[in-house]
């Protein structure tokens, strides 16, 4: 059979090559014929390709770089594999400026009472922003508080619509789920809300009925004026107020506006709106947040179909990736917004628009649990950030000189339509089970969202489509046995060519983190590309080449089906993964990232193989095809990956991580991969001859920048990138377990917030050759002596910079105003249970960690929350309150609480192993903040030398300091905080000093209430000199 059907071939060729013979040289047809004697099976001559054809079967010959007699047979030259590289980089860039694109802003003229107007808009945000930060508890927050409020009741008292508001103030507790829990109690919190009313309406007892809340936070952090998180989104919110109180129909639902005073204390303001009567009527939420500045926002998170929905159908160029789902839940990203506390403790779900947003994976307790994974109690969320320029997250850089034209506009026409379209559907009129789901965009022109359950129907079809693309890919060439051993053979081919790109990729990484400086790419995000991207590509293209050279010698396959093959295999390949992933179960918001190019490639592959099968196609004309073809993939693949890094580059920044360019490199291992699927195996058309050439020039290239030192921080007035300290100036004494005064140190702890931290600082001390008294950077001992290492921890998630971290021996900070204290007021014992009542008094933000000693079982506390440990501590569960006083009063009240304690044996007081090294308490200092040694206090000082302990315990009439009542029963440590300085930080002036006899909580918040009426006057801040002392010296540290 087969020496009939080569005579056929044989008969054919020779035909062809005849009837042309009078356009070509004698010489040559005489060499094309010896050709054919001597070697009947090369069946190649000039640039005649024959073929024979029976059914649907195709046999060709192979043809390699040149036949035997010298003649170049149909490719693409190497050299033009440098060209494609290039044309890619410019559809990855054409697509960045897709996904940073903002519509032109509105004037106020254009708008009228109808449209959001940007410039309307930035008189707004003008008005929050102010000319420094707002943080809770200071009195330039209440003063702006003020303002907010003044500029909402503007608002309603001009309003066609019935619009309602009013100040909150409220104080409580809640246990807060990070992945360091622990208690979070706050006093006075203060949230501004506006009502506007639907037909929906408020209630007899002032609760608001079906309703449609947007929340945003206007508070900052004390390092940044927080133009971008969050008062542009206060903003938008007060314009949209604007716009629906001058409506002339009423909406069917009420729409509230939550203006938060404390998101970043952290997470306190939502919890007090959560008592609020106008929070219970609500079916739908936006929530609003910012980790970065500029471009647009991306829905990452849902559980609400019904907003996910309302986004889709209201919003024009909808941008939207159910990745970042996965993203968070993994836990990678370390932030988190108001959005925990609507979903765990709230009931209340809908969408979080987040400018920037870095949240954390979740871990609460209680409520359902929804196929992603995701508890929630009863309502439903969908979150949107804002995820470019990371970097001024939380930084001075996020101020409004920096925000650009259109940011306002695009952020304001999304909750414009939002609002309109939920206000005045029928779906609100009822709470729902929360439900996931999985939705994209594509290039924010359109976009399609899905349930779980349709996602693994549909994922499951596309499986089933992508498998009979490979098997029409066999009928095409033949169903033999030979060619499926090659189909398999490729496959092999295609994971050696990724396991070959990953090794020299890491290769390289590995030679450049120890020899080059890391983070480079924080503020040049383009540098990915040819330190990671680039050495993959060169790797993963060499060994497809020279695999497929050595296949091509077994099977007669020409150019153009190896590639057809190869682009089969890597469908196979997807297959299999997406056929895994379906297994797993719970991976839909993943899974889609591979089954979207998946579909692409398996609905192109049925046009090209037609094509190739009816139609002799050159390489050139295959090559174009195919890159045609793969565009709307490759965008796709393209967007993911600009999305991602985007969000997880300005990350590294401010992660203690010792190797953070391992990190980068791994997630763009995955993000290439991803990248080069489309595409996968259009590299064998391009020739052999020279390749190892034009591969080297792409190496070079690529090492260049690799290991060019660049610097990763930005000029300092530019708004580049700023590295980012975050230090304490703090007082810690230290007491063992008789209560006597064991250690006293002062000084500046600056925390490892990244890896060139504290290092920097060091290299610019030994450069100034300032000789240091005493400093210290390795804390393991005092990290197995005491809790928290003996360093000043405000909250436990602080533990994470102590690794690498540098102390310096300073002189003692000023003191904390209002002094703190910490006094036992009385104890009560029944049986092997002890209740300790306490009286703590002190700064705005304060904390109390604390540890029972063996024993000894803590069961109980005066908090609403509860009882849960932090973390354990040589075999020791730690239990960690915070308390921060949200709204700035003249009179600051005390915080009362108890603990109670039961024994479940009798403890061994002074003879347990290395007991004089356990601190009884530790009463430190932080930030400008100074807790001096209560014995030096003339209101103490005659406690402090009382009888032994177990004459002290028959009476309670000693306020004596706890740590000599309590401390047989657990081991206290006390923190107190001012102002928070982490990078390029600004401070508040601490509070002015309380009264000798402290009032009253009644009387504190009197006094609020008070400056609610007349307004909060402009505090000087009288430590910017001080504070720009510092900066200098920080930013000479970091950029000598």
């Amino acid at each position: 059979m087969f020496v009939k059907k080569f005579k056929r071939v044989y008969e054919i060729s020779f035909s062809k090559l005849f009837k042309q013979s009078s356009e070509k040289n004698e010489n040559e047809v005489h060499v094309c014929w010896g050709q054919f004697q001597v070697d009947a099976l090369r069946i190649a001559c000039l640039k005649i390709q024959v073929q024979y054809r029976s059914g649907t079967e195709i046999v060709e010959p192979e043809m390699e770089e040149k036949n035997n007699i010298g003649i170049i047979v149909d490719k693409v030259p190497s050299y033009f594999l440098l060209i494609l590289f290039g044309a890619l980089l410019l559809l990855g860039y054409l697509t960045y400026l897709v996904d940073i694109s903002v519509p032109n802003a509105v004037s106020e003229i254009e708008a009228g009472n109808t449209r959001f107007s940007e410039e309307r808009a930035w008189r707004h945000l003008r008005e929050i922003v102010g000319h420094g930060p707002r943080v809770a508890g200071s009195e330039y927050h209440l003063q702006k508080t003020a303002d907010l409020k003044a500029l909402v009741d503007e608002i309603a008292r001009t309003s066609v619509q019935a619009v309602h508001t009013d100040w909150q103030l409220v104080s409580g507790d809640y246990w807060l789920g990070y992945r360091r829990p622990f208690l979070n109690a706050y006093g006075n919190v203060s949230n501004i809300i506006a009502v506007v009313e639907g037909a929906s309406g408020l209630g007899a007892d002032e609760t608001a009925h079906t309703s449609i809340l947007f929340n945003c936070h206007h508070d900052s952090v004390p390092t940044s004026p927080g133009a971008s998180d969050n008062a542009l989104f206060c903003a938008a919110m007060v314009e949209t107020l604007y716009l629906l109180s001058r409506r002339t129909a009423k909406l069917k639902h009420n729409v509230v506006f939550l203006f938060n005073g404390a998101e970043e204390n952290p997470l306190q303001g939502v919890a007090g709106f959560l008592k609020h009567p106008w929070s219970k009527g609500v079916n739908g939420l936006v929530n609003l947040d910012s980790a970065g500045m500029n471009a647009k926002s991306i829905l990452f998170q849902v559980t609400d179909p019904r907003v996910l929905a309302a986004y889709s159908r209201s919003v024009p160029r909808p941008n939207a990736q159910a990745l970042g789902e996965a993203l968070f839940s993994s836990g990678i990203v370390p932030s988190d917004t108001d959005f925990r506390v609507f979903r765990d403790d709230g009931s209340i779900y809908g969408t979080l628009l987040l400018r920037y947003i870095l949240p954390q994976s979740f871990h609460f307790e209680g409520g359902a649990q929804t196929s992603s994974g995701l508890r929630c109690p009863i309502a439903l969320c969908i979150d949107i950030a804002f995820y470019f320029m990371g970097h001024v997250y939380h930084t001075r850089h996020d101020s409004l000189d920096f925000l650009e034209a259109g940011v306002l506009q695009h952020s304001g026409d999304l909750i414009h339509e939002i609002a309109k379209e939920m206000a005045d559907s029928d779906d609100f009129y009822t709470k729902s089970k929360p439900s996931a789901a999985v939705y994209w965009d594509f290039m924010n022109l359109f976009m399609f969202a899905y349930s779980y359950r349709t996602a693994d129907i549909v994922d499951s079809l596309i499986l089933i489509f992508a498998v009979t693309s490979v098997l029409y890919y066999h009928w095409i060439v033949g169903f033999r046995w030979t060619l499926t051993k090659e189909l398999f053979f490729s496959a092999l081919g295609r994971i050696l060519s990724i396991c070959a790109g990953v090794a020299l990729l890491w290769s390289l990484t590995a030679i450049m983190v120890s020899t080059t400086i890391q983070l480079r790419y924080i503020s040049r995000s383009w540098i990915v590309v040819p330190v990671f991207w680039l050495p993959y590509l060169i790797g993963a293209v060499f060994t497809s080449q020279y695999f497929d050279a050595w296949r091509c010698k077994k099977v007669g396959l020409n150019r153009s089906r190896r590639v057809a093959q190869a682009m089969a295999s890597t469908r196979l390949i997807l297959c299999l993964v997406t056929f895994v992933l379906l297994c797993v179960g719970n991976s839909a918001t993943l899974r889609y990232v591979f089954t979207l190019p998946l579909l692409w490639m398996s609905a192109t592959s049925f046009f090209t193989l037609t094509v190739m099968k009816n139609v002799n196609i050159k390489a050139w004309q295959q090559l174009i095809l195919e890159i045609l073809l793969a565009i709307p993939s490759q965008m796709l693949m393209f967007m993911v990956a600009i999305k991602v890094n985007a969000l997880m580059l300005p990350i590294m920044g401010r992660s203690p991580t010792a190797t953070p360019d391992y990190l980068v490199a791994g997630l763009n291992t995955v993000l290439v991969i991803l990248a080069s699927i489309p595409l996968s195996g259009i590299e064998l058309l391009f020739s052999r001859l020279r390749l190892w050439l034009s591969l080297c020039c792409a190496l070079i290239v690529c090492l260049a920048l690799m290991f060019t030192p660049f610097n990763p921080y930005g000029e300092r007035e530019s708004g580049a990138v700023l590295q980012r300290h975050f230090w304490f100036h703090s007082e810690i004494t230290t007491y063992n377990v008789e209560g006597t005064e064991t250690d006293r140190r002062t000084g500046i702890w600056f925390g490892h917030t990244e890896v060139n931290v504290p290092q920097s600082i060091l290299d610019v001390i030994t450069e100034k050759n300032i000789v240091l008294d005493n400093h210290k950077t390795d804390f393991t001992d005092d990290c197995e002596q005491y809790l928290y290492c003996n360093l000043p921890m405000l909250t436990p998630r602080t533990i994470e910079n102590s690794p690498n971290s540098l102390w310096v021996d300073f002189s003692a900070p000023s003191v904390a105003t209002p002094a703190p204290t910490f006094i036992l007021n009385n104890r009560s014992c029944d049986g092997n249970s002890c209740t300790l009542r306490f009286s703590m008094t002190g700064p705005t933000h304060m904390s109390v960690a604390f540890s029972p000693r063996e024993s000894v079982n803590f069961t109980a506390w005066s908090f609403s929350a509860p009882v849960r440990k932090t973390t354990d501590w040589h075999g020791r569960p730690v239990y960690f309150v915070y308390y921060a006083r949200a709204t700035h009063s003249d009179h600051v009240s005390p915080v009362d609480f108890s603990l109670t304690f039961s024994l479940s044996s009798t403890p061994v007081y002074g003879s347990e192993k290395n007991d004089s090294k356990i601190a009884a308490v530790e009463m430190r200092s932080m930030c400008a903040v100074s807790l001096k040694d209560r014995c030096r206090n003339t209101y103490i000082r005659e406690r402090c030398n009382l009888e032994d302990d177990e004459k002290v315990e028959d009476s309670d009439r000693y306020q004596r300091p706890v740590r000599i009542v309590a401390t047989h029963l657990a081991y206290f440590r006390v923190v107190v905080i001012t102002a928070l300085f982490e990078g390029d930080a600004y401070t508040m002036c601490p509070n002015p000093a309380p009264p000798a006899i402290p009032p009253t909580p009644s009387l504190e918040t009197q006094c609020i209430q008070a400056a609610m009426k007349r307004g909060a006057s402009t505090r000087v801040d009288m430590l910017k000199d001080e504070y720009e002392y510092i900066e200098d010296a920080l930013w000479n540290a970091a950029h000598g």
